[in-house]
């Protein structure tokens, strides 16, 4: 039963990985305007953002999970840098990886595209740091 609610919220209101990314950010800081008016919540109202707080525990292990850890140079190198949110951070990914001419356009990449693109850069990331890796031991040899 629950499950049918959720699927019927989700039918309604969208998916969560076909959120774009700036509604999916103003959800994650409590703006859920996109669902309609939200001073008496329906029951799909409810069991959507029941499922938005679930899915952004999950987005967030996936995101955690296609980060490379820095080595202790690539921090050392990082400090005093200006802080960047997390939300910001997306966004030039987003704008960057993309070829965007604007933050305005990444925002309506969706959540799916998005992870899309984290996995094929954490790819890039890892076959790049295991061949650095590897040419620096052979150099070592030499």
């Amino acid at each position: 039963m629950q499950s049918e609610i959720m699927r019927a919220a989700e039918g309604k209101f969208g998916g969560m990985y076909d959120l774009e990314f700036a509604t999916f950010w103003a959800c994650a800081g409590g703006d859920f305007s996109h669902l309609g008016d939200m001073r008496n919540p329906t029951v799909l109202q409810v069991y959507w953002i029941k499922s938005f707080g679930e899915f952004v525990e999950e987005f967030a292990e996936q995101l955690k999970k296609l980060t490379i850890p820095q080595t202790s140079e690539e921090m050392q190198a990082g400090q005093g840098l200006l802080q960047v949110t997390c939300g910001e951070s997306i966004l030039v990914f987003l704008q960057q990886w993309f070829g965007l001419k604007s933050y305005k356009d990444a925002e309506k990449i969706t959540i799916g595209e998005l992870l899309i693109a984290k996995r094929a850069q954490y790819n890039q990331d890892l076959f790049r740091h295991r061949l650095s890796k590897i040419q620096t031991a052979k150099f070592k040899k030499k």
